[in-house]
């Protein structure tokens, strides 16, 4: 029994022991291509585009196929944005479909940019999501 108990001490103290909780990722500083403290709306856009293209790219190949296409997505538009037909949505041609829309993030580009300057600094970032939803993660 004492010998059980001296296993069970040290299993007990490594239990109670807690491993801490990974560092937030600084998700401002990642999109700010240029470390410039300001986010254009290209860094926005690229930053958005591979976070989701690398969600997507399940064989990490580069290029998504129409079954890593997003499900219940329209073909047709998944051809749209395969530019050189080669039956794959390559992570440049993500990036130039990106660079060409507001979807997603025009509103915060419009919005956010309270200076006018055309692009979004920190603090600026940090008062229009904590408009939106709390602070920035």
């Amino acid at each position: 029994m004492r010998r059980f108990a001296l296993l069970l001490a040290p299993l007990l103290l490594l239990s109670s022991c807690q491993t801490p909780a990974p560092a937030t990722q600084d998700r401002f500083a990642l999109a700010d291509a240029n470390a410039d403290g300001k986010l254009t709306r290209n860094e926005v856009s690229d930053f958005v585009v591979h976070n989701a293209f690398g969600e997507h790219d399940a064989n990490n190949d580069k290029k998504l196929s129409t079954s890593e296409w997003l499900p219940g997505n329209d073909l047709a538009l998944f051809k749209k944005r395969d530019t050189n037909g080669d039956g794959f949505i390559s992570l440049d041609e993500a990036l130039a479909w990106g660079r060409s829309t507001d979807k997603g993030w025009g509103e915060m580009m419009k919005k956010g940019d309270t200076n006018g300057d055309g692009s979004i600094s920190r603090a600026e970032a940090t008062a229009y999501y904590g408009s939106k939803e709390g602070p920035i993660r």
